[in-house]
């Protein structure tokens, strides 16, 4: 079925244009509009969202100022427009922090039972703003992790506990907790790359905060969560008085109308970018076995080519891996699988950036598809 667009892709630059008026570089003339290619979909695969996020922020000595700075982030976000307008098509609406609470000394490395460990303690602890700390059905924990600290996941992740606790509601259930790691990435400065990951973490908490799974993209399963598939390009954003970096976020809503940029809050460059079709590609099993994703390059915008660059998860390799298409062009890439995937479904990424900077690390636009083993 995904492989039925290809041909309407294809053809689409020929097909004339809409009742309107020709369609732009690249663009889909149908039922008188000029759509974008198909985008991966987000759909409700039934379980429940946080409608009002509670928030705890929990450090260890020596953390407490950034500690700090976190919850002072965590009510902004929370309470704020940018959440709850862009949230609002999910069910989700304003939440509120509760403060920091310093759980003791830096632990030499976190792991699973750990965090399982540190719930079971830290209930009843009062935080910096005089809150209690309470399990209920809203409720999330922060665990800022020192930068000394082994932490085996190497990112910033939410989860769940392993372990179910009792909560206020008189039922039990695991508890929601984010991971937040202290990392220099060089690109962006290191109090710019923490806000952008905590938000980026808080709408996917909110969106899909447990098992069964809630809002993503059944093609990438818990790759493709409403922040991943606007990974890579974050915003600024007034809060409180204060500029943020912070994560933007896939509406299900707009990446089904194909109008434009499927990511909010919306970019001020007009949307240029490059579609990967099919959006899940099977491969068979085995080392050496290979399929075909189509790029198709189009532009609500500027007509000049873009530079793309294909980054397909462990296990795979892409050939070409880079290129330039102007918009309305498309080229064809050969995924191999070099060895056993990390994923499946594995994830490709890929970038587009203007061809004056085609490596920049911050890319104009980007797209993802999937690959799964047939």
């Amino acid at each position: 079925m995904r492989l039925a667009w290809l041909a309407v892709a294809l053809s689409a630059s020929a097909c004339g244009g809409s009742d309107s008026g020709d369609c732009a570089p690249g663009l889909i003339s149908q039922s008188n509009e000029c759509l974008t290619p198909p985008n991966q979909p987000v759909r409700d695969l039934g379980g429940a969202v946080l409608g009002a996020m509670e928030v705890w922020t929990i450090v260890f000595i020596g953390d407490e100022a950034i500690g700090s700075a976190v919850d002072t982030l965590n009510g902004l976000v929370l309470a704020s427009s940018y959440y709850t307008t862009n949230l609002s098509e999910y069910g989700v609406g304003a939440g509120t922090a509760h403060g920091v609470i310093v759980a003791g000394a830096p632990p030499s490395a976190v792991d699973d039972a750990f965090y399982d460990a540190q719930i079971g303690q830290l209930v009843g602890r009062v935080s910096s703003t005089g809150d209690m700390l309470t399990l209920g059905p809203n409720t999330v924990l922060t665990f800022v992790i020192p930068k000394a600290t082994s932490e085996p996941v190497g990112t910033s992740y939410h989860t769940t506990t392993v372990a179910t606790f009792p909560l206020t509601s008189g039922s039990s259930a695991r508890v929601p907790y984010i991971v937040i790691r202290q990392d220099s990435v060089g690109f962006v400065a290191d109090f710019d790359y923490l806000t952008w990951t905590q938000t980026h973490e808080l709408v996917e908490t909110a969106t899909d905060p447990s098992s069964p799974d809630a809002w993503l993209d059944p093609n990438l399963d818990i790759l493709g969560e409403i922040a991943d598939l606007c990974n890579d390009i974050p915003v600024e954003e007034m809060l409180g008085g204060t500029t943020y970096m912070v994560t933007r976020l896939y509406s299900a809503r707009l990446a089904a109308a194909r109008l434009g940029d499927p990511c909010v809050p919306a970019l001020a460059t007009p949307y240029v970018n490059v579609a990967i079709s099919p959006l899940q590609l099977a491969i068979p099993s085995g080392v050496g076995k290979t399929g075909t994703v189509h790029l198709s390059a189009y532009s609500l915008g500027p007509t000049t080519a873009v530079a793309w660059r294909l980054f397909p998860d462990k296990g795979y390799s892409a050939s070409p891996s880079s290129g330039t298409l102007a918009p309305g062009a498309s080229t064809d890439v050969t995924i191999r699988r070099t060895g056993n995937p990390e994923n499946d479904p594995a994830i490709l990424i890929l970038f587009v950036n203007d061809t004056s900077n085609p490596t920049a690390s911050i890319p104009r636009a980007e797209s993802f598809g999937a690959v799964i083993t047939d």
